[in-house]
């Protein structure tokens, strides 16, 4: 927490002389929601503000060789928003859309299990067109139908692309012909999400291959650890 003091000195004839400070007590472990806010304009300055507690990021690894057009990722929540950065090549063949694999409740028996992380159990996927500035579809999946979380085909579309669960800064072209943007997933899309859930995001060229993935896969080619993002 942030406080205010301000200090009085009187001087034997009366005078006065007064100075106020703002005193910051927070340790950097707080989960109040109001120390997490993302203004999606482009600049990126607050993510600087995240609390480390609350802070998930990834960087490309420097092993990869072939899933490289995602560079970088931030990711962090309030109680109505899961906020994300990414940097990415600045090449719409190779960044057509986005998906962001989700596992609610941070468990691993329930949901899609994939092919990209280990220890994960989606049970939300966005997938949205850089194109249509990452509006996604929301899939939710179907553990009935899912055979063990083995089946794509048990993915069920929840929200079409016109119903903005996602909304996104614009696209700033950065250093190294690279694209950065900062954005919002809303939570009603997202319910029963846990205090903490676990991420994974993959980059989708115009051939529907994975062009960029994050975290990367360890050096021996096993599969990595998803992100973990803790929410309020």
């Amino acid at each position: 927490k942030k406080y205010s003091a301000e200090l009085t000195i009187r001087g034997e004839r009366g005078k006065t002389s007064s100075k106020k400070v703002t005193i910051d007590l927070s340790d950097g472990n707080s989960t109040d929601p109001e120390d997490v806010n993302i203004t999606l304009d482009g600049k990126f300055e607050d993510w600087l503000e995240v609390p480390a507690s609350m802070l998930a990021t990834s960087n490309l690894a420097s092993h990869v060789e072939d899933l490289v057009a995602l560079k970088e990722v931030k990711l962090c929540g309030n109680d109505d928003y899961v906020f994300f950065y990414l940097k990415a090549v600045n090449d719409n063949e190779k960044f057509m859309s986005i998906q962001f694999y989700i596992d609610k409740n941070n468990d691993a028996e329930s949901g899609f299990l994939g092919w990209y992380w280990s220890g994960i159990g989606s049970e939300f996927l966005l997938e949205g067109s850089k194109a249509e500035d990452l509006a996604p579809t929301v899939f939710e999946y179907d553990d009935e139908k899912g055979n063990g979380g083995t089946e794509w085909g048990a993915w069920t579309e929840k929200h079409a692309p016109s119903a903005k669960a996602i909304e996104i800064s614009e696209f700033v072209v950065g250093e190294g012909d690279t694209v950065e943007v900062e954005g919002r997933i809303l939570r009603s899309y997202l319910p029963e999400l846990g205090r903490t859930i676990k991420v994974g995001v993959a980059l989708v060229a115009t051939n529907w291959s994975a062009s960029g993935l994050l975290p990367s896969k360890l050096e021996d080619g096993s599969l990595n650890s998803p992100l973990t993002v803790k929410l309020p």
